[in-house]
């Protein structure tokens, strides 16, 4: 299966449209370097996610978040981001685990940690991973979690709007979703044995997988000539981004900490 895509030649995200249609830039990095391609489509998705927050409440969002970036400088909180949809590739994964791990925990002893063992099985419901070229992990986790049971089934049109063309097939999809729900598993156990280090080894039965689209606002905003991203979450408000660093901050704080360092040790010189 194909599908008709616009592709960037500069970050390499790739967005699927009607054929015919024009988009003017890059939706990921703001760059104008796009090229029509047909492109190989993996696994089309099930199901998506609608949006239930508009683009004011979207650019709010934007605004509270440079505001809180300290060591950006203050020309991002006024930057002008050109916010749109957009459809995210992603895909969860259920399954039942049997782990048994090792570790340490807080003890009275002399190293302060006593080992402990064991071995627990539950079920993960859901665990997801981006199948997005374009969208790492951590960004998914940052502004994770979407609402998944207002999911809606995708129609012979798709969904009402642009999406990213998912780059995992079903294998390599399973596989990173048994090590997504490997991890979520060792870390309710180490929560709940309070444990200091935890390493575990899992086997995964009962495994199921679901591609679905998210539903996003990527922004892209310039400063100077680079280009920065932020991806809101399109229920939920949430965000993640990149921020320029004035380094004029970061001389100010350097600078005031060594003044304060020696007026502290002239003060105790003195005494």
């Amino acid at each position: 299966m194909s599908v008709h895509a616009v592709q960037c030649r500069s970050c390499g995200g790739a967005i699927a449209h009607e054929p015919g249609a024009v988009l003017p830039r890059c939706l990921f990095c703001g760059r104008d370097a796009l090229e029509q391609r047909e492109l190989a489509a993996v696994e089309p998705p099930e199901v998506y996610l609608p949006f239930r927050l508009n683009e004011d409440t979207a650019r709010t969002s934007f605004r509270q978040w440079a505001h809180k970036r300290f060591w950006a400088p203050r020309s991002i909180r006024t930057a002008k981001v050109e916010l749109s949809r957009l459809f995210l590739p992603a895909w969860t994964w259920s399954a039942d685990l049997e782990t048994h791990w090792a570790g340490l925990r807080r003890a009275s002893t002399r190293s302060g940690k006593r080992p402990i063992t064991g071995q627990q099985r539950g079920r993960i419901e859901r665990a997801m991973v981006p199948s997005s070229p374009a969208l790492a992990h951590d960004e998914l986790a940052a502004i994770s979690p979407f609402l998944l049971d207002d999911e809606h089934p995708l129609g012979d049109g798709g969904p009402p709007g642009p999406w990213e063309v998912g780059e995992l097939t079903r294998e390599l999809a399973r596989q990173r979703g048994i090590a997504e729900m490997e991890r979520q598993h060792g870390q309710q156990i180490a929560d709940a044995v309070d444990a200091v280090t935890l390493h575990a080894s899992s086997v995964a039965t009962r495994v199921e997988g679901q591609p679905l689209l998210l539903p996003v606002f990527i922004g892209a905003y310039l400063h100077g000539d680079d280009s920065y991203r932020v991806v809101i979450n399109g229920q939920t408000g949430d965000i993640t981004g990149k921020a320029p660093i004035s380094w004029g901050k970061v001389v100010l704080a350097i600078l005031g900490t060594l003044f304060l360092a020696i007026a502290v040790l002239a003060f105790v010189a003195s005494q």
